[in-house]
């Protein structure tokens, strides 16, 4: 989240070098240098024309804002954890997540405050919030099991 394109490449390759391992998401300022910053080992590019545009579009359309940013075939989502959804007093581990709906944890917030550290044993208590990232079938797959909301909407989608 850098305020220049070059840093975030120079950032990333650091980042990339340092931990091969680690889940880098960079934010591109110009629809150019996304390119550039996926090239420098970034997993995910949120370009900022692209996700602006996306946010005035739905605003235009008078649609509730939530965190939904597509880029690249990618989409992260924020799910809340509520005790009959099913996610409620298990383990990071047992949901699975990755294994069941090819989707990637990004951040846990738990009591208010966000947890950047993932660990899979982590108990999930009603009221935290679970960021997840995916392609979008993966995504409503994983809404259609564990967020209400989203699974009404998705069963009045395909009843028509």
């Amino acid at each position: 989240m850098l305020n220049k394109d070059p840093d975030v490449i120079y950032s990333t390759l650091l980042i990339r070098n340092l931990n091969p391992s680690t889940f880098i998401v960079a934010r591109a300022n110009r629809t150019k240098s996304a390119e550039k910053i996926y090239r420098a080992g970034a997993d995910y590019v949120a370009s900022l024309p692209i996700v602006a545009s996306h946010m005035l579009a739905k605003i235009a359309q008078r649609e509730n804002e939530e965190l939904d940013l597509l880029y690249e075939d990618l989409e992260v989502k924020i799910f809340e954890v509520h005790k009959r959804f099913g996610m409620e007093r298990k383990t990071l581990g047992s949901l699975d997540i990755p294994g069941r709906f090819g989707c990637g944890i990004v951040a846990i917030e738990q009591d208010g405050r966000a947890n950047p550290g993932i660990d899979m044993n982590m108990v999930l208590k009603q009221g935290d919030s679970v960021a997840i990232i995916g392609r979008p079938e993966g995504i409503e797959a994983f809404a259609r099991v564990y967020d209400r909301k989203s699974a009404l909407v998705w069963m009045s989608r395909n009843k028509k």
